[in-house]
């Protein structure tokens, strides 16, 4: 086969990782130092593929995102195992990475459809802690089994006393001439096609036993149940062609896997789950409060790594360090402390059993386990991903919190579907849809603030505007109750325009003051004449939205003025009749000034709002 990208570039006989492990990325031209290398590692893990002679490794490159692999002899790629499992070193610090296979619970390549066509072989295990059978036996029978793999193939996994992380892997076996092929997919496409390597860390593992438990262990047992029922349709006909009676070579072969032993299992494991399930919200909860240290190490260097640890690809924004001592941690110093947790742990742990939490819980595990199964598929995933997926479901949470306090507050007025609810001193009223509830609604949200009445109608008004007959039919109205709402219609003018009128106003000022020094008696009236009416001028103007608004049309400020108070005042009318206290409240509250309104209570009062 053609030349396959480097790790990126040959392995020597010497135990300094940058040269055995190579030392710049061909893809970006990214330059890896030991820290380097081990930090690329750390982050995205690593991958192996064994045959009898040779194997591959390969990482990806934190800079540009790239997998990028190395083909060297069997002996040098176990040294760089041996290498990168540690200990490594990182600043001044020594860490023991316990760097273990990963395959995570749906990592079999029937999970990725673009890859179908490829000899891909593999093997599902499910792990049993200290119970045999261990993943090497299980290789080992199955290499027995299908001898012609160590030939021709090359293994995801390392035949080691290691056991993988996790609880359910899948060891996947490689046809040689198609490596390149599913490298060239892995970066084009961005999916992770070969199983990684990862330092251990225990959350995934339980991640991944979540996941497994409420969610996918029986979709896992149904794809095996297929292949059995496949297997042995393929049995039978090679019996039948032979002449060979296949209920005695099943007889004779009680370990050859059929479709009733996994049903068997499934039953079981049903009854078993039917108690489980009560434990799931704790589950699902510990995972989301979750915030462990790296290596379960307490240090700088660790806080460090734990920043970049729970940053999205740090170091595509950042320069990759040749070093981590005096290295800039304040890039990352933030996400790694992660304050908000302890505050949304100490507010969520005491209300663990009210029904509200329990039923998020319950509701959303199953979109999590959904959304973890593809995030992990990604060539870059890394704890970064799972970090920001856990944090969205645990502050979803935490609002809901928030919002079961708030509602529990005295004081309601918020918007439940098409009604509106209104509690006053715990008083509990449903109503309508009024519009005059919508303003006083607003005037709550902004206690304290006068408010416009064109303000109010630029909010909440959706009739269409009159036509000239209906304004001309309305031209004898009185305007004397409202008026001040404006001698204008709507008009903005900016700071600089208004600025000119100050300046105008100042500089008549002065010519007025002078006069009056000057005993011009006759110039300063004349000058006091013209600054009144540059005074009246821009007292019609107010501030809206950092500009200045006015109105051009008397009628029309009336109009909306008065439909605004009509629609308040049915809005009150109908609080009375269900609750006379919070309609004296809102009647007293209500105020009304020169064009404006406002909720300005004599005392303070909690609102939630919505």
């Amino acid at each position: 086969m053609s030349e396959t990208p480097n790790i990126p570039a040959n392995i020597e006989p010497t135990y300094d990782i940058s040269k055995t492990l190579g030392n710049r990325c061909p893809h970006c031209g990214q330059d890896f130092s030991e820290e380097g290398l081990n930090i690329a590692v750390f982050l995205y893990g690593v991958f192996f593929l064994v045959g009898k002679e040779h194997g591959y490794a390969g990482i990806t490159c934190p800079t540009c995102l790239n997998t990028i692999c190395h083909h060297d002899s069997l002996e040098n790629i176990l040294r760089a195992k041996e290498i990168l499992t540690g200990p490594i070193h990182l600043g001044d610090s020594e860490f023991d990475p316990n760097l273990r296979y990963f395959s995570s619970a749906e990592a079999s390549p029937k999970n990725i459809p673009l890859i179908g066509d490829f000899h891909i072989t593999y093997l599902w295990h499910r792990m049993n802690g200290n119970e045999p059978p261990s993943l090497s036996d299980r290789i080992s029978v199955y290499l027995e089994n299908n001898s012609h793999l160590e030939e021709d193939c090359l293994c995801s996994c390392f035949l080691d006393e290691k056991d993988p992380a996790g609880t359910l892997c899948y060891v996947w076996w490689f046809k040689e001439n198609e490596i390149e092929k599913l490298l060239k997919i892995e970066n084009d496409k961005g999916i992770k096609i070969f199983p990684r390597y990862y330092h251990r860390c225990t959350l995934i593992e339980d991640v991944d036993r979540f996941c497994l438990n409420y969610g996918l262990f029986n979709k896992s047992l149904d794809d095996l149940k297929n292949i059995a029922k496949a297997n042995l349709d393929k049995l039978e006909k090679y019996a039948v062609y032979h002449g060979i009676d296949f209920d005695e070579l099943l007889d004779e072969n009680q370990d050859i896997m059929n479709p009733g032993m996994i049903e068997n299992i499934q039953t079981d494991y049903q009854i078993r789950n039917d108690t489980a399930i009560l434990n799931l919200p704790g589950d699902f909860l510990n995972i989301l409060l979750a915030d462990p240290n790296p290596w379960d190490f307490e240090g700088q260097i660790d806080r460090l790594c734990k920043g970049f640890w729970k940053t999205k690809n740090p170091f595509t924004t950042a320069n990759l360090p040749l070093s981590l001592n005096n290295f800039g941690s304040h890039k990352f110093k933030k996400m790694a402390e992660s304050e908000w947790l302890q505050q949304a742990k100490s507010d969520i742990l005491p209300e663990f059993t009210k029904s509200h939490v329990q039923t998020y819980l319950m509701q959303n595990y199953a979109y999590f386990i959904r959304e973890y199964v593809e995030i992990i598929k990604d060539k870059s995933f890394s704890y970064a991903d799972f970090w920001s997926l856990k944090e969205k479901y645990l502050k979803e949470l935490h609002r809901l919190l928030q919002k079961q306090a708030q509602l529990q507050s005295e004081n309601r007025f918020y918007r439940d579907d098409a009604y509106w609810i209104v509690s006053f001193n715990d008083d509990e009223k449903r109503y309508g849809d009024l519009k005059g509830l919508s303003y006083i609604h607003h005037l709550i949200k902004n206690i304290g603030m006068k408010i416009s009445y064109f303000e109010l109608n630029d909010l909440f008004n959706t009739e269409p505007p009159k036509s000239e007959d209906e304004i001309a039919q309305g031209s004898d109205e009185d305007l004397s109750e409202g008026y001040e709402f404006g001698q204008k219609r709507q008009r903005l003018i900016d700071y600089e325009g208004l600025q000119k009128i100050r300046n105008a106003k100042n500089i008549i000022k002065k010519m007025m003051d002078d006069a009056e020094s000057n005993g011009d008696r006759e110039k300063y009236l004349r000058m006091k004449d013209e600054y009144l009416k540059v005074d009246k001028a821009t007292g019609s103007y107010f501030f809206k939205g950092g500009g200045i608004r006015s109105f051009d049309d008397p009628i029309d400020a009336k109009r909306a003025k008065d439909k605004i108070d009509r629609d308040i005042k049915y809005a009150l009318n109908k609080i009375e009749t269900n609750d006379e206290k919070a309609f004296n409240h809102f009647k007293k509250s209500i105020r009304k000034e020169e064009g404006t309104i406002s909720y300005d209570p004599d005392k303070m009062i909690d609102w939630y709002t919505g």
